[in-house]
């Protein structure tokens, strides 16, 4: 379908008050289709806005334009400032063009920049703050220049063949690499040398040399730090001015051997290792006997036959692996006690009041002397305190019951949880998996399945519901206000096959190919495929 208009948004034109945005639209089509402007020979949009006395413009000119993908020529400028045209275009992708231009102009905030690209042989760039790059076939050929920091780079199969200088700042000097082979680098206070299997760094804090994969050293240079290495992890030696370490590991971390001010470490992995740190010492012979102590504390191991363990304050603990487990029996002060046997098998403790004994896994007791308490005799009988609520089951889980004492918070089940109800103050919920569910809040809403997606309904104290059938095949919504004032309600049948939706001033209505609509005080209209309006 062909077609052009121009127009103007009259409301947005209209003077406004106090400095609001006023904007003035006009659009152009020639030769398109149904789809509008998918398919296009020409279109063309432009808007002007005004700001108190500031106007932003902005403009989209299309030509030979295909599926919203392919562009023959566009067009574009925005309010923000950007702009762009291409020459046979592909989708939004800047470079995907035959010739493109495109920018920002300069702003408060911003240099701006312009971009122009002959793909794929041609590339410039170039930005107001003095940064300007060009590249021929790509990558073959690319030259850079930054005013700011009188930079220069040329660049010959990127990133492989470099060579830049800078005059000012940070990285002041000669760089030049030629991938994989040479890197160079120098500065007026540092250089750096790359080669195939050698690296070396100097400046005036450290040095760096590494013969990879069989040397390295790194120092420095105020002798705080030295490292050196032979074919790693083989052996490494490390020493430290600050801390007075000196360390020498051999294939590490099998065997260490580290001094420094705050105590010394000595290992053979797995035949020996101790170390003393901290006012701690801690020795290991042959993962079997370990011992790890401290002025407060201390703990003896022989695995897995005998352990000890004990702190001040704290009690001890004794066990003779794996039958029999006793703890605190050597410290009477303490008032706790336990005894396990064939732990996890059998134990019972107490501790602050608290109480706990089972015999795995049919008995189970635990009561913290406050009020809360569960026992089970696994799987017959259960039984559970909290507070005022005690809770029952018997031939767990068929059976189970719970109540408090003043009846504001009850719950049953049967199979649980396959059905059961349950009341929490206001609140009251029952179900019966997947048959039926019905959930009340305190609020006066309700919600309620049968068979879920066959049926599905919720309504709130305001008058607002909604519910569906056969899953979205059929359903309704209605939404209220605060008051109970209807807001919008909303009825379809068989997805599209049929719609309504009302307002307080308008409804409308549609089934396929055919739409109605109403407004109060306005005019009715018809329309037919979307396309066809009829208006009485």
């Amino acid at each position: 379908m062909a077609r052009g208009h121009s127009n103007v948004n009259e409301f947005d034109a209209a003077a406004s008050p106090n400095g609001l945005p006023r904007t003035q639209r006009s659009e152009n089509l020639g030769i398109v289709t149904a789809l509008e402007d998918s398919i296009a020979l020409w279109h063309a949009r432009e808007a002007t806005t005004e700001v108190g006395d500031e106007v932003k413009r902005s403009s989209d000119r299309q030509f030979l334009k295909l599926l919203g993908i392919v562009h023959g020529y566009d067009d574009e400028t925005r309010q923000d400032g950007t702009y762009r045209n291409r020459v046979l275009g592909i989708g939004d992708i800047p470079w995907l063009a035959l010739a493109t231009s495109y920018g920002r102009e300069p702003s408060a905030t911003d240099a701006g920049e312009h971009t122009t690209q002959f793909f794929p042989f041609w590339r410039s760039a170039q930005r107001a703050d003095g940064t300007r790059a060009s590249w021929f076939g790509t990558f073959l050929f690319g030259r850079e220049v930054d005013d700011t920091d009188g930079a220069v780079a040329t660049h010959v199969l990127w990133p492989l063949i470099a060579s830049e200088t800078r005059e000012r700042g940070d990285d002041a000097g000669w760089h030049f690499r030629f991938l994989p082979f040479a890197w160079f680098t120098q500065r007026a206070d540092a250089k750096l040398s790359v080669l195939p299997l050698w690296y070396r760094f100097d400046d005036a804090i450290e040095h760096q040399e590494f013969f990879i994969p069989f040397f390295g050293r790194h120092e420095k240079k105020d002798g705080s730090r030295t490292r050196t290495f032979v074919v790693p992890p083989l052996y490494v030696k490390t020493s430290e001015a600050e801390r007075s370490l000196e360390r020498t590991e051999v294939l590490w971390p099998l065997t260490k051997f580290e001094s420094h001010t705050e105590g010394w470490t000595r290992r053979v992995f797995p035949l020996f290792s101790a170390s003393r740190e901290h006012k701690r010492d801690h020795l290991n012979v042959g993962l079997l006997f370990d011992r790890n102590a401290s002025e407060v504390s201390s703990d003896w191991l022989l695995w897995p036959l005998w352990n000890r363990a004990s702190a001040i304050g704290e009690g001890s603990r004794t066990s003779i692996a794996p039958i029999l487990d006793l703890r605190h029996v050597f410290a009477p002060k303490v008032e706790s006690d336990e005894t396990a046997f064939l732990w996890p098998l059998a134990s019972t403790s107490t501790k602050d009041g608290t109480t706990k004994t089972w015999f795995f896994p049919f008995y189970w007791h635990y009561d913290n002397g406050k009020n809360r308490s569960w026992l089970h005799v696994w799987p017959l009988f259960g039984t559970s305190t909290e507070g005022d609520y005690v809770e029952h089951s018997t031939v767990f889980p068929f059976f189970r019951l719970g109540a408090n004492a003043d009846g504001t918070h009850t719950e049953s089940g049967f199979l649980w949880p396959i059905a059961g109800t349950k009341r929490v103050g206001d609140h009251k919920r029952s179900w019966l998996l997947w048959l039926w569910h019905d959930t009340e809040e305190p609020t006066g809403s309700r919600e309620r399945n049968v068979l879920w997606p066959l049926f599905h309904s919720e309504t709130e104290v305001n008058g607002t519901s909604f519910w569906h059938s056969l899953g979205w095949l059929l359903r309704s919504e209605t939404w209220n206000d605060d008051k109970g004032n209807l807001i919008s309600a909303d009825f379809r049948f068989g997805g599209f096959l049929y719609h309504s939706h009302a307002e307080p001033d308008r409804t409308t209505a549609s089934v396929p190919f055919l739409y109605k609509f109403t407004r109060t005080g306005e005019d009715r209209e018809l329309r037919l495929f979307h396309l066809i309006p009829v208006r009485w």
